[in-house]
């Protein structure tokens, strides 16, 4: 760790800048500055640093599942289509839980977009739930899954 003006700085006042360098720090480094009765401007730059947290486990796990679902869905859809079902509710479904998906996985995903589109696919789905009640069931876990993620 590199440092200026290592130490205590007590000279009654300061009339300039006092400057605080710290230099190859990591996660969880401390660095505290008393300035009683004065302005501490801060600025820090971090470059290449990422903390992993809780958030991303969940958001891979969550990733994960709605890959599955959508898997299931479309093989639901797939299977309907060969029965001779292929009705336009059937494949709207299809394509608004590829859309849910698609925005859910997406690097900066639109919340509200996305909480309102997963809406709208459990809405399509009740529409063929009675020829396709599978489809309204993955539907559903599709719109949990997009609700417990934390974006």
């Amino acid at each position: 760790m590199t440092t200026t003006n290592k130490g205590i700085i007590n000279t009654g006042s300061i009339g300039g800048n006092a400057t605080v360098e710290v230099n190859d720090h990591s996660i969880g480094d401390n660095v505290s500055i008393d300035a009683k009765n004065s302005t501490v401007a801060l600025m820090a730059q971090m470059h290449g640093l990422r903390a992993a947290s809780a958030d991303d486990n969940a958001v891979a796990q969550a990733v994960a599942e709605l890959a599955k679902l959508l898997e299931s869905l479309r093989a639901d859809v797939d299977e309907l289509e060969a029965k001779g079902e292929p009705s336009a509710e059937v494949a709207a479904v299809k394509v608004q839980a590829e859309r849910v998906v698609e925005e859910a996985t997406a690097a900066k995903p639109n919340r509200s977009l996305l909480r309102i589109s997963a809406d709208g696919l459990k809405q399509a789905a009740s529409l063929v739930a009675e020829v396709a009640p599978k489809l309204l069931d993955t539907a559903a876990k599709i719109v949990a899954v997009i609700h417990r993620l934390p974006i």
